[in-house]
C-alpha cells in the first residue's frame, strides 16, 4: 500500500483523468442511474471525514466521479468544450474576491443606500453585501415633479416592509396600517408623514396616517412668534412623542427633523468649504452690525464693513430678510458654544465676493474732472464723498470754502448733501482720491471791494477769538478780521465776556485788500477810525506801496479837498 503524500496525484483507471489530490473532496459525485452500476459498497462512496493528518489511500480502485452514459443516452458535459475545468486554487480566489457577507434588516431600521438605478417611479439602493431595497421615487420629487436625487447619490431612509424584498421610505405614510405601527415608529424614531389642518390656541391639529394628532407651536419650526396660517395645508415629517388612550392621543414634533437635517448638512457644508471659498447663502438675522448668512446648515456672519464697497450705515438698508446673497468666506476660527461644545466661527463677506470698483475707478477718474457726489462721512479734517459706488475721495476741510475759515466740515455740508466737487489728485497705490469743492466755487473775493465798500457797517458772526482779535464771518463767506486795537473802547479787557463763538457782532469796513484777502474791520468811533485808515495809508505809501483802494483815507482825503 502506498502512503498519500499532499501534492500527489491519485491514479485513475485508463478511461478516467487523473485528478490532483483533494480535488475530489471539492466536487460531489453524480447521484447515479438505474442504468449504471457502481462497483464500490455504498459506503466507500462517501467522503471520508478530513483529519489533521493526510489519511492513507486504500490500495482498492477510487470511486469513480461519473459512469459512461448508456449507449442510447448521450453524455452531458456541464461545461463547455472550450472552458477550463477549475482547480483548488481557482475555488479559493474565487471565494476571496466574493464578499459573503449576509446583510440582516428589520422593520424601523434606519440605513443609508446608495442610488443605483431609477426607473418607472421607483429607486432602486444598494445597501450593501448584495442587498438592495426600494424607494418610493415620489419621496423625491420637487413642487414642479421633478426627481431631485440621482444615481451615485446617498440617501438615508427607513426600512418599512421586508417581505417580497426590502422597502425603504424616508418616512412612514400610508404604509401604517395599525396604532402598533405608530407604537412602532415611536420607538424606533422613524419620521411619519402628517398634513397640517388647523391651528388653535396651543399649537396644529396633524392628520396621520389613520389618526389625528397635535403638535405645540414651539414644536412646528423654529421661528419664535411666526405666522402660523402659513402652516396650515402643508404637508410635513414628523417624529411620535407620545401615543396615549390606544391611539386617541398622540403629540408629534417637527424641530427635532429639523435639527437632524440642519446637522447633517452642516456636517456635508463643513466637509467641503474652506477659506475663500465663494458660495450663496440665505439672510436668517440682520442687526445693526451686520448680517448673519445660513449656508446650508451653517451660520455665518457678514460684518456691516464687509457689506459692499459702499459705506453702510444701516444693514437693513442694503438687506432683507430670507434674500439670497453671494459670499466669500474670509476665515473659519475654532469656536466654543454657551453650553461648552465645540464649533466653528465663520466669517462672510459680500464686498470680496464681488469687483473692486477701484479697478475701473483709477482710469475713469482724471485730474480735473468734475462729479456730483453725495456726502457720505464728516470728519474733523474734511468730508468724504461717494462719487461712485463704492468710490469715495476726501475733500479736506481747507478746499470746502472760498475766503472763509471753517472749524468742523459740518459748518459747510451735512451727511446726504449732494455736492459738487473737482478732482485734483488720485493715488492708486493708496487708493485715494483728493477732491474740492472751493475749486468750483465763485471767488467772493472779486467783488469783495463793491460788496463791502469802506465805511459800510456790516452785521457778522463771531467764528473765533485769538490774542491779536476776532475773526467774523460775513454774510457772502468773506471772513473778516476785527483786530484787538479796533474794539472799541474798554472791550479788548473783556473780549471774551462780551463776545463768543457764534454770536453775532456789528462792525464797520476799516479796509478791504482783495489782493491779498483781507478785510479789516472795526469797532471804534467814526473819528478813531478815520484816523487809523489815515495812517495806514501814510505808512503804505512811506514804504513805496500804493495806497489801499476803499480805504478811510480815500474818504479823509475826500473831505479835505471840499
Amino acid at each position: 500500500m502506498e502512503e498519500y503524500k499532499p501534492g500527489m496525484k491519485i491514479r485513475r483507471r485508463a478511461d478516467e483523468a487523473e485528478v490532483p489530490a483533494g480535488a475530489d473532496e471539492q466536487v460531489e459525485a453524480p447521484q447515479a442511474t438505474p442504468s449504471e452500476t457502481v462497483s464500490s459498497a455504498p459506503e466507500a462512496a462517501k467522503p471520508a471525514p478530513v483529519s489533521a493528518a493526510p489519511a492513507p489511500v486504500s490500495a482498492a480502485p477510487a470511486p469513480r466521479l461519473a459512469e459512461a452514459a448508456p449507449a442510447h443516452e448521450p453524455r452531458r458535459d456541464p461545461s463547455p468544450p472550450d472552458q477550463k475545468i477549475p482547480t483548488t486554487d481557482d475555488f479559493a480566489a474565487m471565494f476571496g474576491a466574493t464578499d459573503t457577507t449576509v446583510a440582516y434588516f428589520s422593520n424601523g431600521d434606519r440605513v443609508k443606500a446608495c442610488i443605483v438605478s431609477i426607473a418607472r417611479g421607483t429607486i432602486f439602493v444598494s445597501l450593501g453585501a448584495k442587498t438592495e431595497g426600494t424607494i418610493d421615487a415620489s419621496e423625491f420629487v420637487d413642487e414642479e415633479g421633478n426627481i431631485t436625487v440621482k444615481i451615485g447619490d446617498e440617501v438615508e431612509s427607513f426600512v418599512v416592509n421586508t417581505r417580497g424584498g426590502i422597502k425603504l421610505s424616508t418616512a412612514l405614510g400610508k404604509n401604517i396600517k395599525s396604532v402598533e405601527m405608530l407604537e412602532e415608529a415611536k420607538n424606533q424614531g422613524i419620521p411619519v408623514e402628517g398634513k397640517v389642518l388647523s391651528h388653535n390656541k396651543g399649537g396644529f391639529e396633524i392628520q396621520l396616517p389613520g389618526v389625528k394628532g397635535f403638535c405645540p407651536f414651539s414644536q412646528i419650526d423654529f421661528e419664535s412668534g411666526g405666522e402660523p396660517d402659513k402652516h396650515v395645508g402643508q404637508s410635513y415629517r414628523f417624529l411620535i412623542t407620545r401615543i396615549e388612550e390606544g391611539g386617541r392621543n398622540v403629540v408629534v414634533s417637527r424641530t427635532q427633523l429639523i435639527r437632524d437635517e440642519r446637522r447633517r448638512a452642516a456636517e456635508e457644508t463643513m466637509s467641503k468649504i474652506e477659506e475663500g471659498s465663494e458660495l450663496d447663502g440665505t439672510v436668517t438675522r440682520i442687526t445693526e452690525f451686520g448680517a448673519f448668512v445660513d449656508l446650508c446648515g451653517v451660520e455665518g456672519i457678514v460684518h456691516v464693513s464687509e457689506l459692499g464697497w459702499s459705506r453702510v450705515a444701516n444693514p437693513a438698508d442694503v438687506l432683507s430678510m430670507g434674500a439670497t446673497v453671494r459670499v466669500r468666506i474670509l476665515r473659519i476660527e475654532d469656536s466654543v458654544t454657551k453650553d461648552g461644545r465645540p464649533s466653528k466661527r465663520i466669517k462672510l463677506s459680500m464686498k470680496a465676493a464681488t469687483n473692486d470698483p477701484w479697478l475701473e475707478a483709477i482710469a475713469a477718474f482724471s485730474i480735473g474732472s468734475t462729479y456730483s457726489g453725495t456726502v457720505a462721512k464728516l470728519e474733523k479734517f474734511g468730508a468724504f464723498v461717494e462719487i461712485a459706488p463704492g468710490v469715495d475721495g476726501l475733500v479736506h476741510i481747507s478746499e470746502m470754502a472760498v475766503g472763509r475759515r471753517i472749524a468742523h466740515p459740518s459748518e459747510v455740508v451735512a451727511v446726504g448733501d449732494r455736492v459738487q466737487v473737482q478732482v485734483v489728485d488720485v493715488d492708486p497705490r493708496k487708493r485715494q482720491i483728493a477732491l474740492s469743492m472751493k475749486a468750483l466755487a465763485e471767488d467772493p473775493w472779486a467783488g469783495a471791494p463793491a460788496a463791502f465798500p469802506v465805511g459800510t457797517k456790516v452785521q457778522g458772526t463771531v467764528e473765533s477769538i485769538q490774542s491779536f482779535g476776532l475773526f467774523v464771518t460775513l454774510p457772502n463767506g468773506i471772513t473778516g478780521l476785527i483786530p484787538m486795537s479796533q474794539l472799541a473802547e474798554g472791550e479788548d479787557k473783556s473780549v471774551h465776556a462780551k463776545f463768543a463763538a457764534g454770536s453775532t457782532i456789528e462792525a464797520t469796513v476799516l479796509a478791504v485788500e482783495p489782493e491779498r484777502r483781507r478785510l479789516t474791520l472795526t469797532r471804534r468811533s467814526g473819528q478813531d477810525a478815520e484816523s487809523e485808515a489815515a495812517l495806514k495809508a501814510y505808512r503804505s505809501s512811506k514804504q513805496g506801496e500804493p495806497a489801499r483802494l476803499g480805504t478811510f483815507a480815500d474818504l479823509l482825503a475826500g473831505k479835505t479837498r471840499g
